[in-house]
């Protein structure tokens, strides 16, 4: 019988069909640009589907049909999204009419909602149904889920990123479904409905209510985050700490905490003897969990395999983890397409898929290094073959959108993990024990703040250790290197073997060190670069060996300057001496701004200057027209 890392292939269909069909849909998205690859790419599969299928090779004929449908879905989502053609932000004039669906967040001058309704835009010519992330300033009244509003203001599409180190707007909001960006200058009420939206918003600022009472604001905030999916208010010190040390997921709602919760309902159903009422409750328990923290992707990822799980065990279904895993990954994407842009639900997705591949080989490689008759000794290599196997899928993606990669972070996961578990079951407790004696849930407040702390301090002691981790473009060289050799030595049928691949990496480990170096780096300029900014054009050449000219080039002549953060957060970075020459206020206050982060030379151009320098280098026209776009007034 044919097998895959121990599964039969009949075992594991879905797996078969998941991974054909996200290769279609990354290779169309990939080759986006050359229309042409794409029909050549259809008609090799058509070809190879039609001819498996005529020899009777069936299991071909499927991953291909699976990697067709891949395609069509990459060639489909575009679609029902508009996508900015220009590098930089184009605002139009608007009034909308819908309703608010959720609140983002909430302070004493503002308000973040999500909105769903008509947009109209004087541009376009009909309404059109959209939803739109909106940012209210001074809000003089409550807003609530479910209400009904009119507001007008400015609104744009999510912004591309240009800048290596800029955020990605553009997929952020495609993985949350949001297809517009509005600033509210007026909004009105229509009619406050009451409905569950408006009671899941109560129940949501109740529970702060009580964690901003019960802590501080930085454990609140991490609280929040964990139970609620808020992670608005962490800290970004404590980011950064938890991102250097590799245990970033555990500040997420992610299958982690749904992993707790779901034994804490399992716990609690066994006081029903029916396993339908258990099953029924259970499911109950967990969907309205998932609303009342908004169904974020990865605890939906969670939860749907949670609940696939308890079906077969009450039902007496056989089952694969992976089999689970990839049904639970394709019927979200299929029903939630843009979900594939979400980077948390990719990271829960192939962290997921890496314990359900990896966590048998690894766990019993480790039996021939770690006792299982001594329990303790046992959790520590379940929890060792964990952290491994998520790790080999899950590291290279991390280096790739956070630019790092922890060293030690199957370590700090080895205490984290657990504490966090703890944290989470301590905080539910304090909450709800609250709504009894507030005293009495203080004590387990106390508990969980000693538990952060701790935690804090874990990862504090491991990052500061040398080389406990490596950051930027090289991380991602790295973090592959790392999946590569973890899989090839942890997948070992036998000791000899296992030695053999373990010499094997350690050899090559100096031979990688010394070629996997970055074909490029975002902050060393080799020759020319342009980067298109909102009010001006960043202009970077190489001046000589150790010295870079910018010329930061004003769009518009007397423009009101707004604060360029990633463009100034560029420059600082740039390891090589600057010169930066600029024309206008926006200029002037980009290198204000920079000036206080770094030093560099500084020049103000004379408008003969600039055509002179602007005829050298762009003949034939203007930096600041290289975006040839209408400006709305």
């Amino acid at each position: 019988m044919t097998t895959f890392l121990g599964y039969r292939y009949s075992e594991i269909p879905l797996f078969f069909a998941l991974i054909p069909f996200l290769t279609g849909f990354i290779a169309i998205n990939l080759f986006s640009n050359f229309g042409f690859l794409i029909y050549v790419l259809a008609i090799i599969s058509l070809s190879i589907i039609i001819l498996a299928y005529i020899k009777k090779l069936f299991f071909g004929s499927f991953i291909f049909i699976s990697f067709f449908f891949g395609a069509i879905y990459a060639v489909a989502i575009p679609a029902t999204r508009m996508s900015n053609p220009y590098q930089i932000d184009l605002e139009f004039k608007t009034f909308c009419d819908g309703k608010i669906i959720s609140i983002k967040n909430k302070a004493k001058d503002k308000v973040n909602f999500v909105f769903k309704g008509k947009v109209y835009i004087p541009n376009f010519k009909h309404p059109f149904e959209q939803k739109v992330f909106v940012k209210h300033y001074n809000s003089a009244f409550e807003l609530y889920s479910g209400d009904r509003v009119k507001f007008n203001g400015k609104i744009r599409l999510p912004r591309k990123k240009v800048l290596p180190n800029e955020f990605d707007e553009e997929k952020y909001y495609a993985g949350l479904d949001i297809q517009w960006i509005a600033t509210a200058e007026k909004v009105s009420i229509i009619n406050k409905p009451i409905n569950l939206y408006y009671y899941r918003d109560l129940a949501r600022q109740g529970i702060k209510n009580i964690t901003e009472k019960l802590f501080d604001s930085e454990q609140s905030s991490i609280i929040n985050a964990i139970l609620l999916g808020d992670k608005s208010a962490i800290n970004p010190e404590i980011r950064g700490l938890y991102t250097l040390s590799g245990t970033a997921h555990v500040l997420a709602l992610s299958g982690l905490h749904i992993g707790v919760i779901s034994f804490v309902i399992y716990v609690f159903i066994g006081l029903f003897k029916n396993h339908h009422i258990k099953f029924g409750t259970f499911v109950l328990i967990i969907l309205l969990y998932n609303f009342i923290t908004e169904f974020q992707p990865s605890a939906v990822r969670a939860s749907l395999m949670a609940i696939f799980i308890l079906f077969a065990k009450y039902y007496q279904k056989q089952y694969t983890l992976l089999n689970i895993a990839s049904v639970v990954i394709l019927v979200s994407i299929i029903f939630s397409p843009n979900l594939i842009y979400s980077v948390s639900f990719q990271m829960s997705s192939l962290a997921i898929l890496g314990i359900a591949l990896f966590f048998n080989p690894i766990n019993s490689f480790l039996k021939n290094i770690i006792s299982d008759k001594i329990k303790i000794l046992e959790f520590i290599r379940g929890s060792i073959a964990i952290t491994f196997s998520a790790s080999a899928t899950l590291a290279p993606l991390v280096a790739y959108y956070f630019k790092t990669f922890s060293l030690i972070s199957f370590v700090a996961n080895l205490f984290v993990v657990p504490i966090f578990s703890l944290v989470l079951i301590g905080s539910l407790l304090a909450i709800i024990i609250s709504l009894i004696s507030f005293s009495i849930a203080s004590y387990y407040a106390y508990f969980v703040t000693f538990l952060l702390l701790l935690t804090n301090k874990i990862n504090q002691i491991l990052i500061s250790i040398p080389f406990s981790y490596i950051s930027g473009e090289v991380s991602l060289y790295y973090s592959l290197f790392f999946s590569f050799v973890i899989i090839y030595i942890f997948s070992s049928s036998n000791n000899r073997l296992a030695i053999s691949r373990t010499l094997v990496s350690i050899l090559m480990v100096p031979l990688f060190i010394y070629y996997a170096k970055p074909t490029f780096d975002s902050y060393t300029i080799k020759n020319k670069k342009i980067y298109p900014r909102n009010q001006l054009v960043a202009s970077f050449f190489r001046y000589s060996k150790d010295t870079v000219f910018v010329y930061l080039a004003d769009r518009k002549p007397a423009q009101y300057p707004r604060n360029d953060y990633y463009l100034v957060d560029y420059l600082a970075k740039i390891p090589d001496e600057l010169i930066i020459a600029v024309n206008g206020n926006a200029g002037i206050n980009t290198a204000d701004k920079l000036r206080e982060l770094r030093k560099f030379e500084y020049i103000e151009f004379a408008p003969s200057v600039q055509k002179a320098l602007e005829a050298k280098f762009f003949p034939n026209t203007f930096v600041s027209q290289i975006i040839e776009v209408i400006d709305e007034d």
